[in-house]
């Protein structure tokens, strides 16, 4: 049986089977290289309270890491369509 690394639950993204969230700060780059090093791990992210621009390094529990961004102008409601890049490996 497989097992999702983030799941979601309707307004939340919680981060799961060995997975961490990472928010950046504004002035770090959303790079491989802070992805490996930041360690304010967070449980989850609440969509409701997300903020345009907001950034988080996701890494799933087989060690991937990704820059997710959520988008810098557009209506609160349209939050979802987030911007997911693929960074490499722990």
């Amino acid at each position: 049986m497989e097992t999702l690394d983030f799941y979601r639950d309707y307004d939340e993204l919680w981060a799961i089977s060995g997975s961490r969230i990472v928010a950046l700060k504004p002035e770090e780059p959303g790079t491989l290289a802070t992805c490996k090093s930041v360690t304010r791990f967070i449980g989850g992210i609440d969509l409701e309270t997300l903020e345009a621009g907001s950034r988080f390094c996701f890494e799933s529990g087989k060690g991937g890491l990704a820059l997710v961004e959520a988008p810098k102008n557009g209506d609160p409601d349209d939050f979802l369509d987030l911007t997911i890049q693929f960074l490499g490996n722990r």
